[in-house]
């Protein structure tokens, strides 16, 4: 982390056709990134200077372009063409920091922030191609619901970042949501992440087991460990073949994800079920875990 002065003299003026003053906006993000206030009132009461309500739902973005050619003035272009474009499909506030441009784009909802992503990319590949070529990239955090989270979003978009500078692409962006194992890379390791990435993908399933004396999880495992073959999993589990078609269908409600055909979904699965086996996260995992095998 850059020091304090050192930071905000770093942060350029606001894209030029931005309504707000830069020291608004340098205060929005220093407020942002240091986060001294776990109420999110500083944060509000900068946004609220820089014309923007900050209360509700957004997203950061941390936007780079290849280390040669990272100068202030490229930098500036990047911010009036990517931040121009998503200034147009709503209200966002963007400063040049170090050699990144960050941006705090607000939404209605979680489902509008698809869109605001899909225009960050098109925006990208305007500028690297109008600019021979410049590879450019991004990182997406997560969407917050309020003030007090959003500095939450700020760091994973930098974790992300950090991931999509290494790509080769002309344009890469990587959005924190969808990470999914490769977390475990963009951050410095800690057993909090490998829990925290497990509890993402399992606590749904697991609370429901629960709940409800359901047992998907164990279902999970060995239709996975299975590849996915009803006939061998049923057996696995000595339950009708008609029982665990219900099961994995309701897995999929729950999880919101193909566990049969999305191969990306199959893996995530798997590495968070071995990583939960591996470190007796008992308060995921049923006290029989892993036993059906052997059966």
């Amino acid at each position: 982390m850059l020091d304090l002065c050192d930071d905000i003299q770093k942060m350029s003026k606001p894209a030029s056709n931005a309504s707000y003053s830069d020291e608004s906006a340098y205060r929005l993000f220093f407020e942002l990134i240091y986060a001294r206030d776990g109420s999110g009132r500083d944060v509000r009461a900068a946004g609220s200077a820089c014309g923007i309500d900050v209360s509700g739902c957004g997203f950061i973005s941390e936007i780079g372009i290849g280390a040669a050619d990272a100068d202030e003035t490229a930098l500036q272009k990047l911010r009036d063409t990517v931040v121009g474009r998503m200034a147009e499909g709503g209200r966002t506030v963007s400063v040049v920091r170090s050699d990144r441009v960050l941006c705090w784009v607000a939404i209605e909802a979680n489902d509008d922030k698809k869109g605001r992503v899909d225009t960050l990319v098109r925006s990208m590949g305007s500028f690297s191609s109008s600019h021979d070529g410049i590879n450019v990239f991004a990182g997406i955090g997560g969407t917050f619901h309020c003030a007090a989270e959003a500095s939450e979003s700020f760091f994973e978009a930098s974790a992300a970042c950090k991931l999509a500078r290494h790509s080769s692409c002309a344009i890469s962006v990587y959005d924190y949501d969808d990470l999914g194992f490769l977390r475990l890379f963009a951050e410095p390791y800690s057993d909090d992440a490998v829990r925290a990435y497990c509890q993402r993908l399992l606590k749904p399933l697991s609370d429901r087991d629960k709940n409800s004396r359901s047992s998907y999880i164990d279902t999970l495992n060995a239709y996975l460990d299975n590849n996915c073959n009803l006939i061998k999993t049923a057996a696995v589990l000595m339950i009708h073949r008609n029982t665990l078609i219900y099961r994995i269908e309701r897995i999929k409600e729950i999880t919101g994800r193909d566990i049969t055909y999305d191969a990306h979904a199959k893996n995530e699965y798997m590495n968070a079920l071995r990583l939960a086996g591996y470190y007796d996260m008992e308060d995921l995992l049923p006290a029989n875990f892993g036993k059906t095998k052997d059966r």
